[in-house]
């Protein structure tokens, strides 16, 4: 008995590591119901505290008082992750005039990969490199990529795990998600 509950969780904890959107889950399982709670328990919490280095510059926290924040994380060998970076380009395109608006991202990969995907997708937004301990604490132990919306006060009003790889559901996707999500911000 305890190796089918050792086994359940293991499932399920993978589920929520790497997470991609699906129509349809196993018969018996639902997968987005447990993923929609786990992004429901982050309402309310602040952002983990973090620090990296940008532009030769520590980059906290700190740097994000006062101001609505949109955060993703991804790592390259993610499918779902690369598939958004084209909308998510878009999504700050359309927004990064916005006084007291910052958009940012966090990776644990190297930063030859981070160079290179800042390359691919021509990204203009800042990209931080953090441990994969540190991204985990940022997404709250979910899955890749994870979008989540701080408000001024720090505390996050909305979390997102999970994407898909086709390049049409994403960017109506982000825009559905996040895009009024973040006017209701300002």
């Amino acid at each position: 008995m305890k190796g089918i509950a050792l086994m359940i969780f293991f499932i399920f904890g993978n589920l929520c590591i790497y997470a991609q959107k699906t129509a349809t889950a196993p018969k018996g399982l639902d997968y987005d119901s447990i993923i929609r709670a786990r992004e429901a328990f982050a309402i309310g919490k602040p952002l983990a505290p973090f620090s990296s280095i940008y532009k030769n510059e520590i980059f906290t926290n700190n740097n994000l008082s006062g101001k609505i924040v949109f955060v993703n994380l991804w790592f390259a060998a993610c499918p779902p992750c690369m598939a958004e970076m084209d909308a998510l380009n878009e999504l700050y395109d359309s927004l990064k005039i916005r006084p007291g608006f910052e958009f940012i991202s966090f990776t644990y990969d190297p930063q030859k990969t981070i160079d290179s995907v800042i390359k691919r997708y021509h990204i203009q937004y800042k990209v931080l490199q953090v441990t994969q301990q540190d991204c985990y604490k940022l997404n709250m132990n979910n899955g890749f990529p994870a979008s989540l919306i701080v408000g001024a006060d720090g505390k996050i009003k909305y979390l997102n795990i999970g994407g898909y790889s086709d390049g049409e559901k994403v960017r109506q996707s982000v825009f559905d998600l996040y895009y009024a999500k973040l006017l209701k911000e300002f």
